[in-house]
């Protein structure tokens, strides 16, 4: 595969190859192709479409690695006539995927939590320790992840400028106070995000729902809850999995 700027050698790398593969497959047909210019929009979390040429893509995925994403992939075999399925835009989906419980537990709690904050609160903004189960829901589509620039940072409510703080930045001693406002906060990151930005990258991930999971979250929540109960004295005494242990096991047999 030879397309832009790339090196083909690129596109034998595991990595990419999965990119490839999620490409082909009709949940990443685009909303439109612009072939004189060798160009696409795909629809993605919010309002405004990904914008894709065979160089660049607008989606968190290829602003983070700057390495083809799956809509750059998409574009290169729907301008070649590739071996794509054509279907609609995921997002335009009414149902929840079927592999939902076939998810890692961690995975699924992470999930269960984030249609609940969205369902009961309107909260679509999450700030997790980057790890294997919250970059598995970004893999799969059920998240996009906003690249936590200065800027982005910058936007979150106080007590996620104080969590991403703390969360990649432990024990350092000056670290703005438990009751430090806004405007110390972000004052604090413009001193010292030249020397921090490594490192927020590598330990927190800050993830929203994609569109379509938005629009089936009442479902994903409710299929959960008939799995899900919560072990309401281990959540009040702070206890990171406050599931109740059968059904955990019950999680894990899927």
């Amino acid at each position: 595969m030879k397309f832009g700027a790339w090196d083909s050698v690129l596109h034998e790398d595991g990595e990419q190859q999965r990119r490839i593969a999620t490409a082909r497959k009709a949940d990443t047909t685009p909303a439109s192709v612009d072939r004189e210019n060798r160009a696409a929009l795909f629809k993605g979390s919010g309002k405004i479409p990904y914008e894709t040429t065979l160089d660049f893509c607008t989606c968190g995925d290829f602003i983070k690695r700057k390495l083809p994403c799956k809509h750059i992939y998409r574009l290169a075999l729907e301008l070649d006539g590739g071996d794509v399925v054509q279907g609609v835009n995921k997002n335009e989906y009414a149902e929840p995927p079927d592999d939902i419980f076939t998810l890692p537990v961690e995975s699924q709690e992470m999930l269960y939590d984030m249609c609940a904050a969205l369902t009961q609160d309107c909260i679509n903004i999450f700030i997790f320790e980057r790890n294997e189960y919250n970059e598995l829901l970004l893999h799969k589509g059920f998240c996009v992840e906003t690249v936590l620039t200065l800027e982005a940072i910058s936007t979150l409510a106080v007590a996620q400028i104080k969590q991403v703080l703390n969360m990649s930045l432990p024990g350092r001693d000056d670290l703005p106070k438990k009751t430090a406002q806004r405007k110390s906060c972000i004052a604090w990151l413009e001193s010292n995000y030249d020397s921090v930005a490594a490192i927020i990258e590598k330990s927190v991930i800050c993830l929203e729902c994609t569109e379509h999971t938005e629009k089936v979250k009442h479902k994903i929540k409710r299929r959960y809850e008939r799995r899900f109960v919560r072990d309401e004295m281990a959540h009040s005494m702070g206890d990171e999995h406050y599931y109740s242990t059968d059904i955990v096991k019950v999680f894990w047999q899927e």
